[in-house]
């Protein structure tokens, strides 16, 4: 899920379904559903809980700062010459500053 920058909310969809929205808007961020409403509802309020939790307690801009550092590390490492990047542009190695970025970007 895109970081929603704020807190979410559930809203009854069907007897089926429990939306999740972003406060005070009408855009659906994901649906839940199950075999009856009570699970459904109960599953989606515990998911937008512990979001709600992350931002209260600020986890998200606190892993954003993280992955921040990581990348700094990373730049620093491969430009003073203490990481050594494999020629291979297949290796795992090259995609990991991208992700870093990536991540950072969605939570910016």
């Amino acid at each position: 899920m895109e970081h929603t920058k704020g807190k979410i909310e559930t809203k009854e969809e069907d007897h089926q379904h429990v939306g999740i929205y972003p406060e005070n808007n009408t855009n659906c961020l994901a649906v839940v559903w199950s075999d009856d409403m009570f699970n459904a509802e109960a599953n989606a309020k515990e998911l937008v809980r512990r979001w709600n939790a992350f931002e209260k307690d600020g986890l998200v801009d606190e892993l954003r700062k993280a992955c921040e550092a990581a990348g700094r590390f990373i730049r620093n490492g491969i430009g003073l010459g203490y990481i050594n990047m494999p020629e291979e542009q297949t290796d795992p190695a090259h995609t990991t500053l991208p992700k870093i970025e990536a991540a950072i970007a969605k939570v910016s």
